[in-house]
């Protein structure tokens, strides 16, 4: 008795903390650098090169995917992947 009275204790705290990590994560951004791409040019063209990244979104029912390049200029061009629940 007293080991499922444990075991029941144990299990509800752990849900109770991954509840909690979770709700962290919500309505927050996740950005992560995937790569760089440069084109050679037969001229000097600062803006040959540009950096991608993926962002993920966190929200209560789905998580909204999106690839953003940023060129060496400074240009951002954002394309939505998805959103998936």
């Amino acid at each position: 008795m007293v080991r499922n009275l444990c075991l029941v204790i144990f299990l509800l705290t752990y849900s109770i903390s991954v509840t909690q990590e979770m709700k962290t994560h919500l309505n927050k951004e996740l950005i992560a650098y995937v790569g760089s791409i440069c084109e050679e040019t037969p001229d000097d063209n600062p803006c040959a090169g540009s950096e991608i990244y993926l962002t993920l979104l966190f929200d209560k029912e789905k998580v909204s995917v999106s690839e953003k390049e940023v060129s060496t200029c400074g240009k951002e061009n954002t394309s939505e992947i998805g959103n998936f629940n």
